[in-house]
């Protein structure tokens, strides 16, 4: 919800918004402004340092032929930079780098030579000094040093601040160094401890493969031949081999047990199909193809011809062939499964035996073949010992540094922080800021009526006319020429160059509605009686003007509708029923000592009413019954028939009736009322007449079934657009 409960911040909104707010976006964008100034002249010098260095990544070639305890730390992937991080950051390390800083000696004093250095220096001349001695300096750049890798490359980047370019710089620098100079003794510590531990594991291994061999020999000469290669005795050969045969064999009867299920569950016939078999495949063939032939003879000849009988010869003989070819088929298959199940029997009565004699060896093969694998993995152990030391040796005669420096860090030349122009920047902006933050708060607790499109979007109504303001907005955005051009028109009221307001008692309406009648007021009523008679399909003929409270400008409104009525012809009667407050005859310069209460004290009949005992002619055409004396008992006249018949004789004797009643939150009066009208429109005053106020009497007016006409937005201030648009066409109209 934007201000004044406007939902988009259209560019009339925000034109408003800017003209209304201009002055303090100023005033606090220079003092923004000059608070950035401040803190660059008040605030302490920071500079800061830079340096890259470089993770030496170990090639992996390398890695494949040496041995290096620390090539993980020498990783250049993203989890080596990050440890190497680490390392930097740690406490221990930037100790040693703030030791070794302590002997330095504390570089001169800065000569600043730039504008805010001269105003500064001369200002607080206290700062140019090191405050706090080199300790403090350099604690200070331990509390600001940062290290982060530099995306997709194996660099980190150092940095740090200080109040001194030169004490920034050496601390950085002495940390590029003290890292490259701690890593290099690190790799060689750990690569010499490790050649130590090494040669020493090599010596007890060796020691313990030969007493496994002696071991291992020692069985093997009281076991005698029984152990053939690689630890397994002539048993178990001679039964593995047994259990291979008797697998084959196996699958050679179910092999051969489907072929022998299929002959013994099929006919005959069905064999060539079901078993493959070229003999009796080719006969097969050679039968269907005769048969096809003496079909297609039987197509032109009998069966008793002789080329028919010739090929069911043929066929006779074949069939009796392939007959006894699928007997002796079918024994065929027969006998191979009868000999595979022979042979099964045998070979597996020989692997029970075989298995039974190698069960009684199986605790001697056991140890064997565990004091076999006692040698070989000591021999394994033995051998990747001696490749490491190897490699290792290798790796250690080979200079590899982790660390690089690319570039040694230079003393700054400008400090960067403060940043004269950032900090100005930011101050404006905090302004401009500020101003927003005001505006929005100001206009979310201002619930007032300030635009059209507020209107429009509020009651989702039709907005007839939108009146400018004439003491401030539109008139008066160009106060010189504007007004001078303006006062020597017919039909503007100017005092001492400053334009009446709408609600005076001066009668603005009796001089705009002048000989010419041709100001932004006249052509913005006419607008609005045009967008009355051509919104509704209907036009009225007894219209209610209200408020929904006072000083809102209703009675200035229905008073120039009158005149705008008039001068098309229409004959116009317009009604004071504000009894309490009545102020039409003065807009209007007529006199109320007769008028509504007169009439509904008498007990003349109204059917025989002319015009002229309804009303005083203000001009022509146009008519005014003013609300006349005042009178006590008032709510009990308007209730009651008489006023209701005078409302209807005023219908038939004019075109168009025009009644003022009280607002709508004040008093019952206009509600009553525009039940016997046509509809009411209401009055909104531009920056006094609050939403809630336009809401409630919408919907009170829309409880009791009243129709609502419409909207007139009055005192409006339109931007300076708009007056310049308006005050062109009208500056042409004079001419």
């Amino acid at each position: 919800m934007l201000p004044n409960g406007s939902q988009s911040l259209s560019p009339a909104v925000l034109l408003s918004l800017l003209r209304r707010y201009w002055l303090l976006a100023i005033v606090l964008g220079l003092l923004g402004a000059a608070a950035g100034v401040a803190s660059v002249i008040f605030g302490e010098p920071v500079y800061s340092a830079r340096i890259l260095l470089e993770i030496q990544g170990v090639s992996p070639e390398f890695l494949k032929n040496t041995y290096d305890p620390l090539a993980a730390t020498y990783d250049s992937s993203s989890t080596g930079i990050q440890t190497q991080i680490i390392l930097l950051k740690s406490g221990p390390f930037l100790r040693r780098v703030f030791e070794r800083m302590q002997f330095d000696t504390v570089p001169a004093a800065l000569l600043q030579t730039d504008l805010f250095g001269r105003l500064r220096r001369r200002l607080r001349p206290q700062s140019t000094a090191i405050g706090g001695g080199m300790k403090d300096a350099v604690q200070t750049a331990i509390a600001s040093f940062d290290a982060r890798p530099v995306n997709g490359t194996r660099l980190v980047e150092l940095s740090c601040y200080a109040n001194h370019p030169e004490i920034a710089a050496n601390f950085i620098n002495a940390v590029a160094s003290e890292f490259i100079e701690d890593s290099t003794r690190t790799r060689t510590v750990s690569s010499r401890k490790t050649a130590e531990w090494l040669q020493g594991q090599i010596e007890e291994t060796k020691a313990s493969v030969k007493a496994a061999e002696e071991r291992l020999q020692e069985f093997a000469r009281k076991s005698g031949d029984a152990f053939a290669s690689q630890g397994i005795t002539v048993e178990d050969a001679k039964l593995k081999q047994l259990q291979s045969e008797l697998a084959t064999i196996q699958a050679e009867r179910i092999n051969r047990k489907a072929r022998f299920d299929v002959v013994n569950t099929h006919s005959a016939e069905a064999l060539p199909d079901l078993l493959p078999d070229s003999g009796l495949q080719r006969l097969t063939s050679q039968i269907a193809d005769l048969s096809r032939d003496r079909a297609a003879l039987l197509t032109t000849l009998t069966p008793s011809h002789a080329k028919v009988k010739r090929v069911q010869a043929q066929i006779d003989d074949l069939q009796a062939t392939l007959q006894k070819e699928t007997a002796a088929f079918s024994n065929r298959v027969r006998t191979e499964y009868e000999t595979a199940v022979q042979r099964e029997k045998l070979l597996r009565s020989a692997y029970t035996s075989q298995a039974s004699q190698v069960t009684g060896q199986s605790d001697r093969a056991a140890e064997y073949t565990s004091l076999r694998h006692d040698v070989e993995t000591l021999r394994q152990i033995y051998n990747s010992l001696v490749m490491q030391a190897n490699q290792a040796s290798v790796s250690n005669s080979v200079p590899i540094a982790p660390v690089r420096l690319v570039e040694p860090s230079m003393p700054a030349e400008r400090p960067d922080k403060p940043r004269p122009a950032t900090n100005i920047i930011f101050g404006l902006l905090a302004g401009l800021m500020g101003t927003a933050a005001i505006g929005f708060i100001r206009e979310k607790t201002d619930k007032r009526v300030r635009s059209p499109e507020i209107v429009r979007e509020l009651l989702h109504v039709p907005q007839l006319g939108v009146i400018p303001s004439a003491s401030a907005g539109t008139y008066s955005q160009r106060p010189g020429r504007f007004l001078a051009r303006l006062s020597r028109r017919p039909g503007a009221a100017v005092s001492n160059n400053t334009v009446v307001p709408v609600d005076s008692h001066s009668s603005l309406s009796l001089t705009a509605w002048g000989p010419t009648r041709s100001s932004l007021l006249v052509e913005s009523f006419r607008s609005t009686l045009a967008s009355l008679f051509h919104s509704s399909a209907v036009s009225p003929k007894r219209i209610v003007v209200t408020s929904a409270g006072p000083a809102e400008g209703k009675t200035t409104i229905i008073a120039n509708l009158g005149f705008a009525l008039a001068e098309t012809g229409r004959t116009v009667l317009v009604i004071d029923c504000d009894f309490r407050s009545p102020r039409l005859h003065h807009e209007l310069g007529m006199p109320n000592d007769w008028g509504v209460t007169t009439l509904l004290q008498t007990d003349d009949q109204t059917s025989e009413y002319s015009t002229a005992d309804c009303g005083l002619l203000v001009r022509p055409n146009l008519y005014f019954l003013p609300s006349g004396p005042s009178w006590t008992d008032i709510a009990t006249a308007m209730h009651s028939d008489r006023f209701r018949q005078l409302l209807a004789r005023a219908q038939t004797l004019f075109d168009v009736v025009l009644i003022d009643v009280p607002p709508v939150l004040a008093f019952a009066d206009a509600r009553y009322v525009a039940r016997f009208s046509d509809g009411v429109v209401l009055v909104l005053r531009s920056g006094v007449t609050y939403t809630r106020d336009a809401v409630e009497t919408y919907r009170r007016l829309t409880e009791d079934r009243i129709p609502i006409l419409g909207t007139v937005l009055n005192d409006w201030s339109g931007s300076t657009t708009e007056a310049r648009r308006h005050y062109y066409y009208y500056a042409r109209s004079e001419k």
